[in-house]
């Protein structure tokens, strides 16, 4: 058996490559994902087909959230270009579903780390103003002209 090979030793190009062309995706895959898919939309958010594929999936993110995390990590990308400052061991990601209109308030708050809806994020946005505006308030009566010295 032969061998052609360049002067600096590497391969002569070989004869051309037979099968699928380089990035095509395998027909097995690609079927089975079809197949998944459109199972999904079939059964929807009743089990009847009911607002399709964004149904099905809002009807796996309320029953199970786990699972829909899942498909949501697999959407994610692997890594991420970020400067980030380790001071070794193990660091801990956790990725927690939100129902919509429900938040996490700010560290800025030092509240709890419960999830509050949007009428009480408003409620204690209102209520930390006010509490700002009557010390800011209470500040200028005690201390005259205080604002000009800071």
């Amino acid at each position: 058996m032969t061998t052609d090979r360049r002067s600096d030793g590497t391969f002569t190009s070989g004869p051309k490559r037979l099968g699928r062309p380089l990035g095509a995706r395998n027909k097995i895959p690609r079927d089975l994902r079809e197949l998944v898919l459109s199972t999904a939309e079939r059964h929807g958010q009743d089990g009847a087909g009911k607002n399709g594929l964004p149904g099905y999936f809002d009807r796996l993110a309320d029953e199970r959230p786990e699972v829909f995390a899942g498909y949501i990590a697999k959407l994610l990308p692997r890594s991420i270009d970020a400067d980030v400052a380790v001071d070794g061991g193990t660091v801990e990601l956790t990725i927690v579903t939100v129902p919509q209109g429900f938040y996490f308030l700010p560290s800025s708050y030092e509240a709890d780390p419960w999830l509050y809806a949007q009428h009480e994020v408003d409620a204690m946005t209102a209520i930390r103003q006010a509490a700002r505006e009557r010390a800011e308030a209470l500040k200028r009566k005690v201390m005259p002209g205080g604002d000009e010295a800071t």
